[in-house]
């Protein structure tokens, strides 16, 4: 009769599968999360394809920021160049309606302009002063038939909030429903500021962490949504109306120096600035999209992209070829998505590593299991070396005392290899 139940001793390699699961878990966790990071930023999801992109320097030199106004159907930009002094009212299309004229005196870097289409105002920002001004939307000064002098409603300060560098200050505006508006600090921290503009006073504040930057912001009416715009990220999301909830986010095919969105019921429209930190310029681009529907974008699994031919696309690609024939468009920035070769063999081995231990968890079950039901059927005796095999074996035949009786057959073949149950007795 055997005292102890049978229990097969494990090889060396079912030790090493247990250690490395148990004993250095860490180990695979770590490889499991590297193979998700993988397989994460290599499905980079679906990307923005413009509808129509065109060269609007000859009209604004350096827009930096774009709104859209429901009430003249139009869209405002805003110029931060020194010798800027106007809104320019713009088509669909980005042709010049007119020019509103403000005093550029009392005003510097303007880097936000937006449209409160209930009271009838136009504000726009200062980055570094961190001042927003409004103005009425059609109650002029002055009026020819292309400028109009504005007359100025309202002005207060955005406090700072933390954010102590100011060139990288109040990038983004826009008008909620409530007529509060939307400021965001670009970055050093990026921030969502939603001031009450009759009280002055900050009435929310958010800081988040899904972009690099926040350089364009714009209320949608349709959705009752905001649109948040990155320039470093190249990416779009879709929030509430905080800003700090993502419910969707796009990339861009190629975008340099995003820096101003609008939006209307069927399309987005977004404007490119031209400076760049070599003082070698980009262009000043008018982009106009369909305006993605929630579900379509890199929240989302298994899209499938619709595409179009793009108008002016291939016009602005010969543009911006000759520039760098000449030296004279700025150097390529890294795209946030691109990898370097280290950053490649990197993910490639996380990969096969999380690959191979899975493998090998599945591997090693399978085979212990199979390695079981054969070492069932074998016990050894250490003295005579002698190898017996046990019929009949099941769990109905143990009896109260943990003993179970058996029958063997003695099985005197030494060339055969068989498991040495050190703990059986005889």
């Amino acid at each position: 009769k055997i005292k102890k139940p049978i229990t097969p001793h494990h090889t060396m390699f079912d030790k090493m599968v247990i250690k490395l699961l148990f004993k250095h878990h860490h180990i695979l966790i770590l490889l499991v999360l590297l193979f998700s990071l993988f397989n994460f930023n290599f499905c980079k999801g679906t990307k923005l394809k413009p509808l129509r992109v065109k060269n609007i320097g000859e009209i604004v030199k350096e827009p930096s920021g774009l709104t859209y106004c429901n009430t003249t159907n139009s869209l405002y930009a805003i110029c931060d160049r020194g010798s800027c002094h106007y809104i320019y009212e713009l088509s669909l299309e980005g042709e010049l309606k007119k020019r509103l004229e403000f005093n550029k005196k009392n005003f510097d870097d303007l880097e936000g302009v937006a449209c409160d289409d209930i009271n009838k105002l136009l504000y726009i920002c200062e980055e570094g002063k961190r001042v927003v001004t409004s103005f009425y939307l059609d109650n002029y000064a002055k009026s020819s038939s292309y400028n109009h002098v504005l007359k100025t409603h309202n002005s207060f300060e955005v406090p700072r909030e933390g954010a102590e560098d100011d060139s990288s200050g109040l990038e983004g505006i826009t008008v909620l429903p409530n007529s509060n508006i939307i400021v965001t600090n670009e970055k050093r921290p990026g921030l969502l500021l939603e001031m009450d503009p009759y009280t002055k006073q900050l009435v929310n504040k958010v800081k988040p962490s899904y972009a690099k930057d926040y350089s364009g912001v714009s209320y949608d009416p349709y959705l009752n949504k905001m649109w948040v715009l990155s320039d470093q990220s190249q990416e779009l999301f879709l929030t509430d109306l905080t800003g700090g909830k993502v419910y969707d986010y796009w990339q861009f095919e190629e975008m340099r120096n995003s820096e101003g969105i609008a939006v209307n019921e069927t399309h987005l429209f977004i404007v490119t600035d031209p400076s760049s930190p070599s003082g070698k310029q980009y262009l000043p681009l008018f982009y106009t999209f369909y305006k993605p529907l929630q579900g379509t974008g890199r929240n989302y699994e298994n899209v499938v992209r619709q595409d179009w031919d793009c108008i002016g696309c291939s016009t602005i690609d010969e543009e911006i070829q000759e520039l760098k024939d000449e030296g004279k468009y700025f150097r390529k920035q890294k795209n946030p998505n691109e990898y370097d070769m280290t950053s490649l063999i990197i993910l490639v081995v996380a990969s096969v590593g999380g690959i191979f231990i899975l493998t090998l968890f599945i591997g090693s079950a399978l085979v212990t299991l199979f390695v079981k039901r054969i070492r069932s059927k074998y016990i050894v005796n250490k003295e005579t070396k002698n190898t017996f095999i046990l019929k009949d074996v099941n769990n109905s035949m143990i009896d109260e005392d943990n003993e179970i009786g058996i029958s063997i057959d003695d099985q005197n073949n030494n060339d055969e290899e068989h498991i040495n149950f050190d703990e059986i007795d005889f």
